[in-house]
């Protein structure tokens, strides 16, 4: 009689843990990546092997732009429509990129002048620092900003690089571009 109280009760725990978590999981699934992977689908600059990782404290993304993707136009329409769908977590986006080491070098070069004009609110500063290394590595460059990020594309014949660094220290939203 014991042993049959002990394993209704641990077939209760079971049950109840199972719904629990099953219906968590089931939630992130229907609710947020789902809608997050169909949404992505459907834009057409973007390739189609894009991977979405959700979990209870953030949300990240990994997508693979098309060589006619505009970081500056399309990517913060991207961040709304995915906060859109995940509520108050932090979300991060990696764009990767084909890029190379010429791309990469110019970058490294061009980051420390960047993020001082950043962080000293001096944005000025900043086209002009990414204008004059990328003239000397014969690269292509756009420089952009609105009110919550700088964007930055470089360009070398089919290779290109997308940073997109935030004005102000957010939670997250860090875009890191790499293969």
């Amino acid at each position: 009689m014991m042993k049959s109280k002990i394993n209704r009760l641990l077939i209760g725990l079971f049950v109840t843990l199972f719904i629990s978590f099953g219906g968590f999981y089931l939630y992130q699934w229907l609710w947020i990546e789902q809608p997050i992977t169909s949404m992505l689908e459907n834009q057409s600059n973007i390739h189609n092997d894009f991977q979405v990782k959700v979990t209870p404290s953030k949300v990240e993304v990994q997508l693979h732009p098309k060589k006619d993707f505009s970081l500056q136009q399309q990517y913060s329409l991207l961040m709304k429509q995915i906060e859109e769908k995940i509520g108050d977590r932090p979300i991060r986006i990696e764009l990767s990129t084909p890029s190379d080491h010429l791309l990469e070098k110019a970058w490294s070069e061009m980051t420390f002048g960047v993020k001082e004009g950043i962080s000293l609110q001096t944005y000025t500063q900043i086209p002009t620092t990414v204008s004059n290394i990328a003239e000397k590595y014969e690269i292509q460059q756009r420089v952009s900003m609105d009110d919550q990020f700088v964007y930055i594309e470089l360009r070398k014949e089919n290779k290109y690089l997308f940073k997109v660094l935030p004005l102000q220290e957010q939670k997250e939203r860090v875009v890191k571009s790499n293969e």
